[in-house]
């Protein structure tokens, strides 16, 4: 299958049937997936569906914990080398979240905005106003004498 090919939103249809993917978590086994789709065979009010879907919640934990042990061993290894850097790497990617950035501004008349240029044209009248209406700052003038210098 060719660069094309895969770009062709024909077969992506044809190929996914109208349904999206979950993203694959890398450390489930292939032996919970199968037991996944057993589940996802069955009808759910079977007897036979919540047997499986408590193996498959057992089994995913145990994948889970496996992994998790894996990832300690490592940083474990990591420390004993004094290799701190890939240490505190593997401890980030194990604790630090993705956190997706919020695009969304509220306009004057209250819409909420969601185009990058929307935004920006926003934020810049926003400043303009803010800027503009500030009443200019008069000097202030010292009555009296100035400090003496120090000796």
């Amino acid at each position: 299958m060719g660069y094309l090919e895969k770009s062709d939103p024909r077969i992506r249809r044809e190929d996914s049937y109208g349904q999206k993917q979950a993203k694959k978590k890398p450390w489930i086994k292939p032996e919970t997936f199968e037991m996944i789709e057993k589940k996802r065979e069955c009808k759910r009010d079977s007897e036979e569906y919540k047997d499986l879907k408590t193996t498959v919640r057992k089994m995913l934990r145990l994948d889970r914990n496996a992994h998790l042990t894996a990832v300690c061993d490592e940083m474990e290894e990591h420390q004993r080398r004094n290799r701190t850097k890939d240490m505190f790497a593997t401890v980030n990617r194990l604790t630090k979240q993705a956190c997706p950035s919020v695009k969304a501004v509220k306009s004057e008349s209250g819409e909420t905005l969601t185009e990058q240029a929307e935004i920006m044209n926003r934020w810049k009248n926003y400043c303009k106003t803010l800027y503009s209406t500030c009443e200019p700052v008069e000097e202030m003038k010292l009555d009296g004498e100035r400090e003496p210098t120090p000796t």
